[in-house]
């Protein structure tokens, strides 16, 4: 690899030829000096995990705004680490084994499993033969059995726990 004069690299976790994490780590290997933003549509918290643990600098969503995209270089280019207002906490997979996660009706399960394929409520809905307002309730259910009103926040838990892919 060509040492180039970079300051920041925004980096895919999703590539070809090498993924991002493999990347993260060579450039990190090359030149601690270089930031690393890992910019990504990503959600599932154990790679988000991994690039971190590779030294990345930050981790972006690509539905980031300017705004926000801009503000996490120039807090990187001051040697802060930085995690999008919308990146899953992927800190609880470190965790996760040692907590317990929260008991799930076999609904409640199937409207997860179909959440963390990318489904919307309503196609979830219309897989399962019910209406969006059945699907609505079981998502309440699930927000108030992890404790938060974030889907993300519940996928990247189940993942964590290894409940869904």
């Amino acid at each position: 690899m060509k040492i180039l004069d970079v300051d920041v690299v925004l980096l895919d976790i999703i590539m070809p030829e090498m993924d991002g994490i493999a990347c993260c780590k060579r450039i990190k290997e090359l030149s601690s000096e270089i930031k690393v933003i890992a910019f990504t549509g990503e959600l599932n918290p154990e790679i988000l995990l991994k690039i971190w643990l590779q030294k990345a600098d930050g981790i972006l969503l690509k539905t980031c705004g300017m705004d926000e995209l801009a503000g996490a270089i120039k807090m990187v280019m001051k040697g802060q680490k930085v995690i999008g207002n919308n990146v899953p906490d992927f800190f609880n997979c470190l965790e996760s084994n040692e907590r317990e996660m929260p008991k799930l009706t076999k609904t409640e399960l199937e409207v997860l499993k179909l959440l963390g394929t990318g489904l919307t409520r309503q196609e979830a809905a219309d897989e399962m033969n019910r209406s969006v307002y059945t699907v609505e309730s079981h998502c309440k259910n699930l927000f108030a059995k992890f404790n938060t009103n974030r889907i993300h926040t519940i996928l990247a838990e189940a993942r964590c726990a290894r409940i869904i892919k």
